[in-house]
């Protein structure tokens, strides 16, 4: 594979970054931080945003799964494509800033389309719009399909509840091997 391949995370967000078990949003001020990171990244945006999901990326996202993150972009030199639920509810700016609370939105590139169906068919409908990409991982944990239609591409992190080491190292082998095809 050549240095200036494309290489992306379709990444999840709710079992990866944010465990399910982490609800420390709910006991803070989040007008208060909606204020705050507004101030501090020179950005209104982030008051026009909804402040749980401001809330739960500040106080809830677990930080070994953005660290281990952030290895597997700066490793791989991959860029991140949202396929979360979240890009529901905000769009691809407000999910950049998302990411800009732990220095991450400016590798936030896209988002999968919103198509009414499975996330394994709007993540195939995306790969075959972008003939650009080299290689990808799914990062997910819930496998809709992933499983079966890209064995060799999909990390499951349902078994840890969060983006762990453990996937760390295997999304690095994923993204860094020679052949694939969509």
């Amino acid at each position: 594979m050549q240095d200036n391949s494309k290489r992306v995370i379709l990444l999840d967000i709710d079992g990866v970054l944010q465990p399910t078990y982490s609800q420390k949003r709910f006991s803070n001020n989040l007008e208060e931080l909606q204020r705050m990171l507004a101030d501090k990244y020179q950005n209104s945006g982030y008051l026009d945003m909804d402040k749980w999901d401001l809330g739960a990326v500040y106080y809830d996202w677990n930080l070994e799964a953005v660290a281990n993150l952030e290895k597997l972009i700066t490793v791989c030199k991959a860029e991140i494509v949202v396929s979360s639920d979240w890009r529901r509810s905000n769009d691809l700016e407000q999910l950049k800033l998302l990411f800009q609370i732990h220095g991450l939105g400016v590798f936030v590139s896209d988002a999968t389309p919103t198509l009414g169906v499975s996330r394994d068919k709007e993540i195939s409908a995306y790969l075959s719009e972008h003939s650009d990409i080299e290689n990808f991982v799914i990062i997910d944990d819930i496998d809709t399909g992933f499983s079966k239609i890209y064995p060799d591409n999909f990390v499951h992190t349902a078994d840890r509840g969060h983006f762990t080491e453990h996937h760390l190292n295997v999304a690095i082998t994923i993204l860094t091997q020679q052949d694939f095809a969509v």
